[in-house]
């Protein structure tokens, strides 16, 4: 069974979080893969994150579009992910790209979540609205374990690779420019949501259950 692993909210612009000792340039030509480690493992199903926008009043019709300022990544230490394509590592000149997979992520309309742990105030939320890419990574391992059992025996995102394109919803509008993402000097393929595989949101979002 894969490991499962959210890419962290901002993906590799998780980098700005590093001290403010190190210098831009030194941010820059860094191997940034420890910022979404373990995601970035050949081995990991590295999950990104999408946001729904409602298109009428009453909220019954939405698009999709990758979530805020997420960006992508190049692990430049660790070899292609399982099942990855040539086509997709070049982007990470031959090595592990991120993501491989979305779900929705955005707190303002993301997965119910009943909540009964309460520890210090003794008094639960019970239904909340979570968000994150916290959120989207579990939402995608349930998704993959509830499939339709092709997913037996596969390595990290091997089968994800495998699948038809009609097993995703593809997703292609940014939410914001990824700009710390392209100061990294990752290519627009990495740092912002397009046609086919991109960095944010990876393959797409699952569509259903049928052949994911």
């Amino acid at each position: 069974m894969p490991l499962f692993a959210s890419i962290g909210d901002v993906g590799s612009t998780d980098a700005t979080a590093v001290s403010g000792s190190v210098s831009a340039s030194a941010k820059s030509k860094a191997d940034t893969s420890f910022y979404t480690w373990p995601a970035d493992l050949p081995w990991a199903v590295g999950v990104g994150g999408t946001a729904l926008k409602p298109v009428d009043a009453a909220r019954t019709k939405f698009t999709e579009q990758a979530w805020h300022n997420l960006g992508g990544e190049c692990a430049r230490t660790f070899p292609p992910a399982a099942g990855q394509p040539a086509s997709i590592t070049a982007n990470c000149g031959g090595h592990r790209a991120s993501s491989d997979v979305a779900a929705i992520a955005n707190p303002a309309n993301g997965p119910a979540v009943y909540d009964t742990y309460a520890p210090f105030t003794g008094k639960p939320q019970h239904w909340i609205v979570s968000g994150g890419t916290s959120a989207s990574s579990p939402f995608v391992a349930a998704w993959y374990v509830r499939s339709s059992g092709h997913t037996t025996g596969a390595t990290g995102p091997s089968a994800l690779y495998g699948a038809p394109a009609s097993a995703f919803h593809d997703v292609t509008t940014d939410g914001a420019a990824p700009s710390v993402c392209q100061g990294l000097g990752w290519g627009p393929k990495v740092c912002q949501a397009g046609p086919g595989w991109d960095g944010p949101t990876g393959l797409g979002s699952p569509h259903g259950l049928g052949r994911f």
